[in-house]
């Protein structure tokens, strides 16, 4: 230090920096000299050897900086305020259905073209069956395991700042995930435009929501499905899956029944007879009962009314774990206004009053500990158990939500309550049968006629096998033409007893013989013989369980 200091006396005599440097310059270097230790040193030297004083240099460096940071200053200031007062922002969140809108209409329209920051992935839940439009029917059999790489991959913006420019107008488009969200899986999406007015967003998240409907839903006829989910943040709601619209021509009921069901709904549905129930003062809403045996078409025709009307499913199961009372009336104010509400199998939710049995006089005498035991274990039978009073309220309570579609199924209508199945609650009952010979009739043509056409245009064949039988898979194409179908399903349908098989059962047994419906027709006497002497060993069965119960019971 004391060699250091010596050295820098030296040179500031001999170049009398003291006396000749400009004030301002002796300020930037005791000042570099305290932030930058050794600065003085460095300085000392270049002075001495190149006879350059850099403390000039750092002087208009600092200028410059200083003005650099002041003019950003400024321009902030101005820029927050014009972000401020003269532009406007809406927020969605990836839980939310219009955060999936507006995604979709960004991959779709290619306005990601432009942004340096993307998210790609190829599996995508929009169009699943992309990569099979490539499937080449070689002659061979099918394979699909090297489809995967023949998905076309989607881009969406990532995290991060974009901008757009849509429909003349330019949207800041900000992607980040949620602070506030603890899991950190909701990611926060901040549409801005230019201007104090929020219709430009507005009309974006429309056009959106149009594009995804008509693209993924509308074009390719599918019908949403959404189920409880227990880790919600503030919709109950999460969505399951879509499913292609199933035609109502191939629900195997009566065409009356059928009929009416349709016209029912449909007039319910119009906006005139909301503003009809609405003046005389009556809850606007609908219920259906379907009862029959298992596999008659109960669920299936509920499928099929979702996509005659364009409505979406929501699914309730009384027995879902983790389901109670609270739950399931949150469940019911969280359904939109247009959907069909779906209770399968409401029999088998056991609903009941649900009282807890008297305690008997030997608890009396148990310790405090096992009356506690007991008390948590009555506590916790209410939180799992689903009341009758409860699934009253939460169906046609005060907070209930109106306008939806609610379809209850059993294979037990005699088992459920009175009050659960009173007008106002079960507005239609409808009773689902086994199938008719007329209606077995029905199916063997739809399953055989329905690919007619397709068969006379393309051909696809396998390679031939030893012995067919043990694959299940037929030596070729066998179709016949409507007419010669038709024949055949007549003569099926004589050796099919009447109301004996669910349409399921037939259903099944055509399925397995798809592309022969001659095979088929030799086949069916066989199959009722053995499919009779399986019910009746079932039936008995069931007879002796039941005799058993009983017995334990006295």
């Amino acid at each position: 230090m004391a060699n250091t200091s010596s050295f820098n006396s030296t040179i500031s005599q001999k170049w009398n920096i003291a006396g000749s440097t400009p004030l301002a310059p002796q300020i930037a270097t005791k000042l570099l000299e305290s932030f930058v230790p050794g600065y003085s040193t460095v300085h000392a030297f270049i002075l001495e050897v190149f006879h350059f004083d850099t403390s000039v240099l750092v002087t208009a460096a600092a200028g410059v900086l200083l003005f650099f940071r002041m003019g950003r200053y400024f321009w902030n200031s101005i820029t927050n305020v014009l972000w401020a007062y003269w532009t406007s922002q809406v927020v969605l969140n990836s839980k939310d259905d219009a955060w999936t809108h507006v995604v979709f209409f960004l991959e779709h329209r290619n306005y990601t073209g432009r942004s340096r920051s993307l998210t790609m992935k190829t599996k995508y839940s929009y169009d699943s069956s992309d990569a099979l439009s490539n499937l080449v029917f070689n002659g061979q059999w099918l394979n699909f395991s090297n489809q995967s790489c023949m998905r076309k991959p989607v881009y969406s913006p990532g995290r991060g700042t974009h901008w757009f420019h849509i429909n003349g107008n330019y949207f800041r488009f900000s992607r980040d995930v949620d602070k506030n969200d603890w899991s950190g899986s909701r990611d926060m999406i901040y549409i801005t435009c230019y201007g104090r007015s929020t219709e430009p967003i507005k009309k974006l998240i429309v056009d959106a929501k149009y594009v995804f409907y008509n693209e993924n839903q509308v074009n390719n006829r599918k019908t949403s499905i959404y189920r409880p989910k227990l880790d919600y943040w503030y919709n109950p709601w999460g969505f399951a899956t879509s499913r292609h619209c199933r035609p109502i021509e191939t629900i195997v009921l009566d065409q009356d029944i059928k009929q009416q069901i349709l016209e029912d709904i449909n007039d319910y549905l119009h906006p005139v007879t909301e503003r009809w129930y609405s003046n005389r003062g009556i809850p606007y809403r609908r219920g259906y009962l379907f009862y029959g045996p298992p596999g008659t078409g109960k669920s299936s025709i509920c499928f099929a009314l979702a996509g005659v009307f364009g409505l979406d499913i929501y699914v309730i199961s009384l027995l879902k774990k983790g389901m109670n009372e609270e739950e399931l009336g949150k469940l019911f104010t969280s359904l939109p206004t247009r959907c069909i509400v779906l209770l399968e199998d409401i029999d088998a939710a056991d609903l009941s009053n649900r009282k807890l049995p008297e305690e008997s006089e030997e608890s009396s005498t148990e310790d405090g500990e096992d009356k506690s035991k007991k008390s948590k274990d009555k506590e916790k039978k209410k939180e799992s158990g689903i009341s009758l009073s409860a699934l009253l309220n939460a169906i046609d309570g005060v907070a209930s939500q109106e306008g939806r579609v609610l379809i209850m199924t059993t294979n037990k209508p005699e088992s459920l309550d009175k009050a659960l199945t009173r007008p106002g609650r079960v507005d239609m009952q409808v009773g689902f049968q086994n199938a008719s010979q007329q209606q077995a009739r029905e199916i063997f043509e739809r399953i055989y006629i329905a690919d007619e056409a397709s068969a006379s245009t393309k051909q696809v064949h396998s390679p031939p096998t030893e012995n067919p039988e043990t694959t299940g898979k037929p030596q070729g194409n066998v179709f016949s033409t409507p007419d010669e179908v038709k024949s055949l399903a007549q003569d099926f349908a004589t050796k099919v007893p009447d109301r004996l098989f669910s349409p399921a059962e037939l259903q099944g047994f055509l399925v397995k013989r798809k592309k022969e419906p001659k095979k088929a027709l030799e086949d069916v006497q066989t199959w009722v013989e053995e499919t009779q002497g399986q019910k009746k060993k079932d039936e008995k069965q069931d007879e002796r369980q039941d005799s058993k119960h009983d017995e334990k019971k006295f």
